[in-house]
C-alpha cells in the first residue's frame, strides 16, 4: 500500500506526429479516505528531445484491476493535479496517466501506480442499551456477557477479526443499583466505536414486621405496625404488602392483610407469630413478630362486707 508521497516517476510514449513525457506522482488526501490526488509535473519535451509547444491536456486513468480503467478525468495541460472522487473504503485503485498534444495524440500510459485507500468508517454496534439484574444472595449482581447480546458489523473487517472489549468485564460484581457498561469494537483499521448499557440491579426490599407485642383478654386485638423500603427497581413494578399467620392456637383475621400498618383481632388465648410479606414484582423479603395472647384476669371479689 503507498501512502503520502508515493513517487515521482517520467515515463516516454510514442504516438504518431509527436512524443510526450509527464512526470507523474500520487499524494493521498488529508480529510476524506475517499479521494485521492494525483500531482504532475507537465512535460516541455516530446521524446525525440524536440520542445513540446502544443501540449493540450492530461488524461488520469483509473480502475480497481491493474492495466484495466473503468474511470478517467480529463485535465487541461494546464493543470498539474487531479483529483479522483467517490472511492470506496478500503479498496486498492490503480493510476496511469496519458499525456495528449493539440491533435489529441496521445503518449502511452505512464508506469501504474497503485493506492489503497483508507478505512475511516467506525464499526457498528446494535443492542439493548439497558438491562436489568436482581440482587442475589451475596449482595448485587454479576455482570453477564454484553457481547454475546450485540450485534458488531464492520464495513471491511470480518467480524471475527473485530476486537470487542466489555468494561466492565464479564462477571464482575456490581452493586445495587445503576452501572455502566461499556463494549468497544475495535477494527483492523483501528477505527472503534462504543456503545453503552445501563444496567440496573434490582435491589431486594427491606421489611421491618415491628416489635413483639402481648395483650391480654379481653382485648382480642392487637396493632401492627411494620416498615418496609424498597429501591423502586424493577422500573414499572408494584410494591405488594401481605400480612399472614404462620402459627397460632387459634385464628386471626387482619383488618387490613396487605396495609403494613393494620390490626389483627384474635380467636383465643396463646402466641401467634405473624409474618409482613413484600414483594417488588421480582424479589421478596419476610420479617415476623410474636404476639402473645394472654389469658383474662380473673375478677375480683365482689360485696366485700364485714362479716357477722
Amino acid at each position: 500500500m503507498m501512502t503520502g508521497l508515493e513517487w515521482n516517476r517520467s515515463f516516454f510514449g510514442r504516438a504518431v506526429g509527436a512524443v510526450l513525457a509527464v512526470t507523474f506522482l500520487v499524494m493521498a488526501p488529508a480529510a476524506a479516505a475517499t479521494q485521492v490526488s494525483v500531482v504532475w509535473d507537465l512535460p516541455t519535451e516530446n521524446e525525440d528531445g524536440t520542445p513540446l509547444e502544443d501540449l493540450a491536456g492530461v488524461r488520469l486513468h483509473y480502475g480497481t484491476a491493474s492495466g484495466s480503467y473503468s474511470g478517467a478525468l480529463e485535465l487541461p495541460g494546464t493543470a498539474t493535479q487531479g483529483t479522483v472522487t467517490g472511492l470506496v473504503e478500503g479498496v486498492t485503485y490503480y493510476f496511469a496517466a496519458k499525456a495528449y498534444n493539440a491533435e489529441d495524440v496521445e503518449s502511452a500510459y505512464s508506469e501504474e501506480l497503485v493506492w489503497t485507500t483508507l478505512d475511516e468508517t467506525d464499526p457498528v454496534i446494535e443492542g439493548p442499551t439497558e438491562h436489568a439484574l436482581n440482587e442475589d444472595a451475596e449482595g448485587g449482581a454479576l455482570l453477564p456477557d454484553f457481547v454475546a447480546l450485540l450485534t458488531i458489523m464492520d464495513n471491511l473487517t470480518a467480524p471475527q477479526n473485530i476486537v470487542v472489549v466489555q468494561t466492565p468485564a464479564e462477571g464482575t460484581r456490581v452493586p445495587a443499583g445503576t452501572t455502566a457498561v461499556t463494549v468497544t469494537a475495535t477494527d483492523a483499521a483501528g477505527n472503534s466505536s462504543s456503545h453503552v448499557i445501563t444496567v440496573s440491579v434490582n435491589a431486594t426490599p427491606v421489611v421491618d414486621a415491628g416489635a413483639d407485642d402481648s395483650i391480654r383478654l379481653p382485648v382480642d386485638t392487637a396493632a401492627l405496625n411494620g416498615t418496609v423500603s424498597d429501591d423502586a427497581l424493577p422500573t414499572g413494578g408494584t410494591l405488594t404488602t401481605t400480612w399472614t399467620m404462620v402459627s397460632g392456637p387459634g385464628t386471626v383475621v387482619f383488618t387490613d392483610a396487605s396495609a403494613v400498618d393494620t390490626e389483627a383481632t384474635f380467636s383465643m388465648q396463646g402466641e401467634y407469630v405473624l409474618r409482613l410479606t413484600v414483594s417488588d414484582g421480582e424479589l421478596t423479603a419476610m420479617d415476623e413478630v410474636t404476639v402473645r395472647v394472654k389469658k383474662a384476669l380473673p375478677k375480683p371479689p365482689k360485696n366485700l362486707r364485714i362479716g357477722s
